[in-house]
């Protein structure tokens, strides 16, 4: 398999080197790019390109968030919390029920895992329909549903 990649992205591959030549000599932001050969496979994943190794990590990374974490409309929230005093406080047993509208808590965008990073933190203000979704989220966890 043959590649180029730009910035540490596959942009281009095809099995065939004359074919991948033949196509950078109609692509000018690629003309100055090598043509690099791999024996791994190769695959569109979500419009992006990827090697297939990397797709498996891609989705081992987001299996380990979405346990980790569940979706809300403020955001992802951590199901283990780490309190200022080092304990680890599940969020929809122990937190959840002291929760008030009005006071703030921390969500989390979901990253790309493409790269192992931290997901960014928000500072979010509660509302009723975060509280709401929270209780739907115990009653998914307890149910299975």
């Amino acid at each position: 398999m043959y590649y180029v990649e730009d910035n540490n992205k596959i942009v281009l591959f095809d099995e065939d080197k004359h074919k991948l030549q033949d196509t950078l000599a109609f692509m000018p932001q690629y003309k100055d790019l090598n043509i690099n050969e791999t024996n791994k496979n190769i695959i569109n994943f979500n419009g992006e390109i990827y090697f297939e190794d990397d797709i498996e990590l891609i989705q081992e990374r987001e299996m380990r968030f979405e346990k980790e974490f569940f979706e809300t409309s403020l955001g992802w929230v951590r199901r283990d919390v780490k309190m200022q005093d080092d304990t680890i406080r599940d969020f929809l047993s122990d937190i959840l029920p002291l929760l008030q509208v009005g006071i703030p808590v921390l969500t989390y965008q979901k990253p790309d895992f493409i790269e192992v990073i931290e997901p960014v933190q928000n500072k979010v203000i509660v509302t009723e329909e975060f509280i709401n979704e929270c209780k739907q989220q115990v009653l998914k966890d307890f149910y299975g549903a």
